[in-house]
């Protein structure tokens, strides 16, 4: 039947929160559009609001380089985030020189649009591709050239405003399901209303996968989630601030001298963050030491 008033997305600040990919063919989306499918939703009456009230403060660090922004590593930090905030594109050459070169976008959305205008170049010239997302649009221009036979390149763009970018990827599996959303997508930081209750939820991956997947592949969104998350957990706040702050406190429990350091982000993307070969080496003296220490 028709669900009246609104339904929220609410963001709890998982970073691992994925669309598909080869090991996971459904995507946590999929999950909960089918949840409300097989419960009998049939309309929505009112909005789909994205909620990322969990955090608060800037979505980025004051002095990252604007020409960082555009991409993956630079993404705005929510504590709704999908995807990596991020459109990945790959590209392809064109079965002949002159041919226009293939670009395929990931995951498969209306949010964001590839306008691809690059051509395939000789196989012996040098790749010369230009990409560029223009700050506050979801624009890809893809430019220049590609040589022929040449092996697929793969790109990862941010996109603006992640929540609504989440949102937006729920509703279009709702409405695959048949699920009507009558008063469109929008996005919130207020106080939750206080009556509200859980229709379908998804789990994220536990703390050590978490930690796994930021260090591994050394993914900078994914520390600046969990900075935030450790300042609403030990400050009340989640915000770069509060998870800076709580970050110091530590060191300083631990006897690592912080005099001459300088945070300025959870990743090291800013180029004013400054650390101490004394205080690195103490906080690794200190964690061989700590009761959680392996």
């Amino acid at each position: 039947g028709v669900l009246e008033g609104d339904l929220y997305l609410v963001g709890r600040g998982d970073p691992l929160l994925l669309g598909r990919h080869a090991e996971q063919p459904v995507s946590p989306f999929d999950h909960l559009a089918e949840s409300l499918a097989a419960a009998g939703v049939k309309e929505i009456g009112g909005r789909l609001i994205g909620w990322e009230g969990q955090f608060s403060g800037e979505r980025r660090a004051a002095d990252w380089a604007w020409s960082d922004l555009m991409w993956y590593y630079g993404a705005d930090v929510s504590a709704l985030t999908f995807h990596n905030a991020a459109a990945h594109l790959r590209i392809t050459p064109g079965a002949h020189v002159g041919d226009a070169v293939l670009v395929v976008g990931q995951p498969e959305t209306g949010y964001y649009r590839i306008v691809p205008t690059a051509t395939t170049s000789p196989p012996e010239t040098p790749p010369a591709l230009d990409i560029e997302r223009p700050l506050g649009t979801n624009v890809i221009h893809v430019r220049g050239t590609y040589p022929a036979a040449a092996s697929p390149e793969d790109a990862f763009v941010s996109l603006d405003d992640p929540a609504r970018y989440a949102t937006t990827v729920l509703a279009e599996p709702l409405e695959g399901r048949g699920i009507r959303v009558a008063g469109g997508v929008a996005t919130s930081s207020t106080p939750l209303p206080a009556d509200l209750r859980t229709l379908a939820s998804v789990t994220s991956p536990p703390l050590r996968e978490i930690v796994r997947q930021i260090n591994q592949p050394s993914h900078n969104l994914r520390a600046e989630i969990l900075l935030r998350l450790l300042g609403l957990k030990a400050c009340g706040e989640g915000s770069a601030r509060a998870g800076l702050d709580a970050a110091l406190d530590f060191l300083t429990r631990q006897g690592v001298p912080t005099e001459g350091l300088d945070l300025r982000d959870g990743c090291g993307l800013a180029p004013t963050n400054l650390v101490t070969a004394r205080a690195l080496a103490s906080l690794l003296a200190a964690m061989r030491r700590h009761v959680s220490a392996q």
